[in-house]
């Protein structure tokens, strides 16, 4: 199952989008052969300030960022900061949503055991998101 939560209100998100979101996640997960190792997986969109405490306090790190994830066990947590996706989304010239689907993919492939801190892990991971992206833009 996966959850949204939106706790922030600088981008809006209709229910459309995050029905859309969820099924695109649901998509990438048979994609990996993953139906049920999670019970849950939670998208919490936040703002800036609160995704600089979560850096800070778990990753150590005393600033934004725009996504964090955590591998809970039976339940994946991913934080998303919408305030860093409007920006980056204008600064890439695309909408806030692709942006948005962006970080919840990445997210979501950290939780399912994805890496970028090896330069061969990281190409596997962008090669992942690169995949899983051009299907999201058919929707």
């Amino acid at each position: 199952m996966i959850n949204i939560f939106n706790t922030q209100r600088k981008v809006k998100v209709t229910e459309e989008f995050k029905n859309k979101l969820q099924n695109f996640l649901q998509e990438v997960l048979r994609s990996e052969d993953i139906e049920n190792e999670f019970l849950e997986i939670n998208i919490i969109f936040v703002n800036n300030k609160r995704i600089r405490e979560l850096n800070r306090e778990f990753l150590k790190r005393d600033r934004p960022t725009d996504v964090i994830s955590f591998n809970l066990g039976d339940v994946g947590e991913i934080y998303l900061s919408t305030w860093t996706a409007l920006e980056r989304s204008k600064e890439y010239g695309w909408d806030v949503k692709f942006e948005i689907v962006r970080y919840a993919l990445h997210g979501l492939l950290h939780i399912l055991g994805y890496d970028h801190e090896k330069e061969e892990d990281a190409q596997k991971m962008e090669e992942k998101e690169e995949t899983y992206l051009e299907r999201w833009k058919y929707r």
